[in-house]
């Protein structure tokens, strides 16, 4: 029966490529909740309550509004636009499901760009990994809404340095750069860093997220561009 049932599944390929590699943001698509890619997820989130852990149910709670983020050409580059975020309980996450092994496809780069007074950390990336062993299927990895996972590490763009799991809270650093910047991590080695006794040969990536931490403190006008997130061999 089991067999069966995977054959009859299509698993989120998620549009990885022959050589392995998968490519985000590299030409824009509709925001609109409604409107989305096959695999990008809107993240509900709870009324009175900051960002959510994106694995979290989504029985209830309500979609972000999409003006929040916007497509762009900064410099000849097509970039998705985080805008600021000021109240709490206002956080937004856009994310794609993946379904990709950590240790075949290990790097992860993505270009960067803080304007009007963006800082360090006023977005996120949130990656969530899936130890996936043939005896630990569950519904929500056959594709349909937010994917489960085991592990979360969160990267605040500008600021590679503080990544942190999920458990954890980045500080917040006060550089800037208003010209595209390119970060670069190695997925395996930084799973074997935030969780060393666990076996890398089973753990896949099954969701990049793109979030806005709520800050009271942030410029209105700030927003942090993304473009060309890579993952590849």
């Amino acid at each position: 029966m089991t067999a069966m049932f995977l054959a009859a599944c299509s698993l989120p390929g998620a549009g990885v490529n022959a050589d392995g590699g998968l490519k985000l943001l590299y030409a824009p698509f509709a925001l609109e909740a409604h409107k989305l890619p096959e695999y990008w997820l809107y993240v509900p989130r709870r009324e009175g309550s900051p960002l959510q852990n994106p694995r979290q149910k989504m029985a209830t709670g309500t979609l972000p509004s999409p003006p929040t983020l916007f497509w762009a050409d900064i410099d000849g580059k097509i970039a998705l636009g985080v805008s600021a975020y000021g109240a709490p309980g206002d956080g937004v996450e856009l994310g794609r499901r993946t379904n990709i092994a950590i240790l075949s496809t290990p790097f992860l780069s993505f270009d960067w760009q803080l304007q009007n007074g963006a800082r360090p950390g006023d977005t996120t990336l949130i990656l969530g990994f899936r130890n996936q062993t043939a005896d630990n299927w569950s519904e929500t990895d056959f594709g349909v809404g937010l994917p489960g996972v085991d592990y979360v590490l969160q990267i605040p763009v500008g600021d590679m340095l503080t990544a942190s799991s999920a458990s954890s809270a980045p500080s917040m650093p006060s550089r800037a750069h208003s010209f595209w910047q390119t970060d670069y991590l190695d997925l395996a080695t930084l799973h074997r860093r935030y969780w060393p006794k666990t076996d890398p040969t089973a753990v896949k990536l099954v969701w990049i997220g793109i979030a806005s931490r709520p800050q009271q403190n942030r410029a209105p006008a700030a927003v942090t561009y993304l473009s060309h997130i890579l993952l590849s061999r």
